[in-house]
């Protein structure tokens, strides 16, 4: 057989579609990075001669599980009212779940107390929750996070706090508001929601310092600022280093990389 390559799909089991790769004929091996933990892999395999691709080989990997390494998303929109506050979350990002979620734990406090947050155990199924017998004209923290087989996770933070309105008696519904972020760069600015912690900001230069600056819309004038720097990489060519396999000898292979511009940009 006049073998041309491989061809190698995938990917989660349960996420379309697969990725897809193709090899030359002295390619052997590959090495598939950020692989989730408690997910099942499916990877297919099959070689290419003149006549086209042949039958596929089909593993299934199952990677074990481990502790969720993010946090649920209390979502925007929450209620809350003189005596009670309604929630809504989803799960971590599919990334970070680890595997499948067996329960949530909710715990909450009255804000700026020492005393120890009281702690609810959810099932998986829920995704919403309501807080009842607060007290009025207060304020409350809460948080969540999710357990898998392995145990919990990260609760979700609150960098700047959350804060609600505070509900007297008679005024009862009041929207309960999260603190933002603002990140200054290059004369622009963007708000952040406090509770995530990343952000990305797209359309930057290549090759290009950048300084951005940090700042808790919730704090004492304006609060104190974070200076990040940070670079941005050099432009280089999306492309696959070519494989030479006649500039050495026999047990030499030589990879040729696309050229790099690292010049600054102005």
């Amino acid at each position: 057989m006049d073998l041309q390559g491989y061809r190698l799909q995938f990917g989660r089991k349960d996420v379309s579609p697969l990725a897809t790769l193709e090899f030359a004929p002295q390619e052997r091996q590959y090495s598939v990075g950020n692989i989730h933990r408690g997910a099942t892999y499916l990877f297919k395999i099959s070689a290419k001669s003149r006549g086209g691709f042949g039958e596929e080989a089909v593993v299934e990997l199952n990677v074990p599980e481990n502790t969720p390494g993010g946090y649920p998303q209390i979502t925007e929109g929450s209620m809350v009212t003189c005596c009670s506050v309604q929630l809504s979350w989803s799960p971590p990002v599919l990334a970070e779940r680890n595997g499948v979620i067996t329960e949530y734990t909710l715990a909450y406090k009255e804000a700026g107390t020492r005393e120890a947050p009281q702690e609810l155990r959810l099932p998986p199924n829920l995704s919403s929750y309501e807080l009842n017998s607060l007290k009025p004209n207060s304020a409350y923290d809460v948080k969540i996070r999710a357990h898998t087989s392995v145990g919990p996770g990260p609760y979700s933070p609150t960098p700047c706090g959350m804060a609600s309105h505070r509900c007297a008696a008679q005024d009862c519904w009041h929207a309960v508001y999260w603190v933002c972020l603002t990140i200054e760069y290059n004369r622009q600015k963007m708000d952040v929601d406090a509770r995530k912690l990343k952000a990305y900001i797209t359309g930057l230069r290549h090759n290009s310092t950048y300084e951005f600056r940090v700042t808790c819309q919730e704090s004492i004038e304006g609060g104190p600022r974070h200076r990040v720097v940070a670079r941005t990489a050099p432009l280089m060519l999306v492309k696959k280093p070519k494989l030479d396999i006649y500039a050495e000898p026999e047990n030499i292979l030589t990879m040729s990389f696309p050229p790099l511009n690292s010049r600054d940009v102005k």
